[in-house]
C-alpha cells in the first residue's frame, strides 16, 4: 500500500535500490531529473522520467519474432528471384511508374537516393545523433538510434548477398533516372531500410514527450517517401522495399530486446552520481521542494 504522506506524482520503489538510514526512498520524476518539485505537481509534468536502461519497448520473444520474419523474408526473395511471372509483374509496376515522371518527382526521388546512401548516409546519421544528444542531453538516446538504424541497414545487406536478386533493367524502362547498378544487389532496398530503421529509432526515442505524435508521424512519412522513391527510379522492384519494411521491423525488433536486456548498464552510467532531490517514504521535504534532514542522498547510487 502507497504511503498517504509521499508526495504526488511519486514513484515508489519496488527495490531496495535506494535507501537512507534503512527506509526506502521516493524518487520524484521531477527530483530525477533535478527540477524542484513545489508539490503542486506541475514542475515534473514536461520530464520524461528515465531508469537505468534502455527505455525501449521490447517484445517478450523478441529472438523467435526476428528469426520467423526474416525466414519469411528469405524465403519470398528466393522465390521472387526465381519466379519470372512475379519478375514480370513486379517489373511491370516500375514500367508503369516511370511512364509519369515529373520535375518536381525527380528532384524529390533522386534527393532521397543520393542522401540515404554510402558516407552521405553516415553523416546525416551523425548530424541527427548531434542535435539529439543537445536536446535531450543523452547519449544513449543517439546511440539507440545509431544502434538501430545501422542495424536494420545491415541486415538487409546480409540478405542481399543471401538472395542475389539482380536490380531492373534500366534498358527496360522508358525514362531510367539512375545508371544500372552492378551485382545482385536487389533484394531488399537499402535506402528503404535506412530509413524506416532510422524512423522507428527516433519515434522509440520520442516516446513519453509532447512531440511523439509529430516524431511518429513523420518517420511514417519519411519511411513511406524513401521506398516509394526507389521504385520511381526504377532502382528497386516494389516487392524489395516491401521486404525492407519488414527486415527492418524485424532488425528494430531484435535491437531493442538485445539492448532491453543487456543495455541497462550504459544507462546507469550515464545517470550515476546526477543530481537529485528525494524523499523518504513518511517523510515529506518542505514547500520550496527542499528534502527533509533524511530526504538527501549521499552519493548512493544503484547497486
Amino acid at each position: 500500500m502507497t504511503d498517504s504522506s509521499e508526495p504526488p506524482g511519486s514513484l515508489p520503489l519496488e527495490d531496495d535500490s535506494f535507501f537512507q538510514n534503512g527506509s526506502p526512498v521516493t524518487l520524484t520524476p521531477a527530483a530525477a531529473q533535478g527540477i524542484p518539485h513545489d508539490g503542486s505537481g506541475d514542475a515534473h509534468r514536461n520530464v520524461v522520467s528515465r531508469s537505468g536502461s534502455f527505455d525501449v519497448p521490447a517484445l517478450r520473444r523478441w529472438i523467435v519474432v526476428p528469426v520467423l520474419i526474416t525466414g519469411l523474408v528469405f524465403a519470398a526473395g528466393m522465390v521472387l528471384r526465381n519466379d519470372m511471372f512475379l519478375s514480370t509483374s513486379d517489373l511491370g509496376i516500375v514500367q508503369d511508374v516511370g511512364k509519369h515522371h515529373s520535375v518536381i518527382g525527380d528532384a524529390l526521388a533522386l534527393t532521397i537516393h543520393d542522401g540515404l546512401a554510402g558516407w552521405s548516409a553516415g553523416l546525416f546519421l551523425l548530424v541527427v545523433g548531434l542535435i539529439i544528444v543537445i536536446l535531450t542531453r543523452s547519449t544513449v538516446d543517439a546511440l539507440l538510434v545509431g544502434v538501430l538504424t545501422t542495424g536494420g541497414w545491415a541486415s538487409t545487406l546480409a540478405m542481399r548477398f543471401a538472395v542475389g536478386r539482380a536490380r531492373p533493367d534500366p534498358g527496360l524502362l522508358s525514362d531510367p533516372l539512375v545508371p544500372a547498378t552492378a551485382g545482385l544487389t536487389s533484394f531488399p532496398s537499402g535506402p528503404t531500410a535506412f530509413a524506416v530503421s532510422f524512423g522507428i529509432a527516433v519515434s522509440l526515442v520520442s516516446l513519453g514527450t509532447h512531440w511523439q505524435g509529430l516524431v511518429i508521424a513523420a518517420a511514417a512519412v519519411f519511411a513511406f517517401t524513401a521506398g516509394a522513391s526507389q521504385v520511381y527510379l526504377g532502382v528497386h522492384y516494389p516487392s524489395d522495399v516491401i521486404a525492407s519494411y519488414a527486415l527492418s521491423v524485424a532488425a528494430a525488433v531484435f535491437l531493442t530486446g538485445l539492448l532491453s536486456r543487456y543495455g541497462r548498464c550504459l544507462r546507469s552510467r550515464e545517470t550515476h552520481g546526477a543530481p537529485a532531490l528525494v524523499q523518504t517514504a513518511g517523510h515529506s521535504g518542505g514547500p520550496d521542494g527542499s528534502p527533509g534532514a533524511a530526504g538527501t542522498l549521499r552519493g548512493q547510487g544503484r547497486r
